[in-house]
């Protein structure tokens, strides 16, 4: 098992696991959204088993008034199915 940072080259394994969570996607649209979430500050992490993306979180940082330091905050998080 393996995990790391998502690449754009993941967008073709992302996409079986979007529909999982009730979010149909074609391959162009997850590459410009990943780009964007990135470019945004967020953080796609995946987890490889066997070489292949078996999920994925979406993680961005936040700043709030009720803590003195940053908050995580998962947008997104998917295990597929035949994990």
């Amino acid at each position: 098992m393996n995990i790391r940072d998502a690449r754009q080259d993941d967008a073709p394994a992302l996409v079986p696991l979007l529909a999982e969570l009730g979010y149909p996607a074609v391959e162009e649209a997850v590459t410009t959204l990943l780009r964007s979430v990135t470019d945004d500050g967020a953080r796609v992490i995946v987890v490889e088993v066997d070489g292949g993306v078996r999920g994925f979180a979406v993680v961005h940082r936040m700043l709030t008034l009720h803590r003195s330091a940053p908050v995580a905050y998962l947008s997104a998080l998917v295990v597929g199915r035949e994990s």
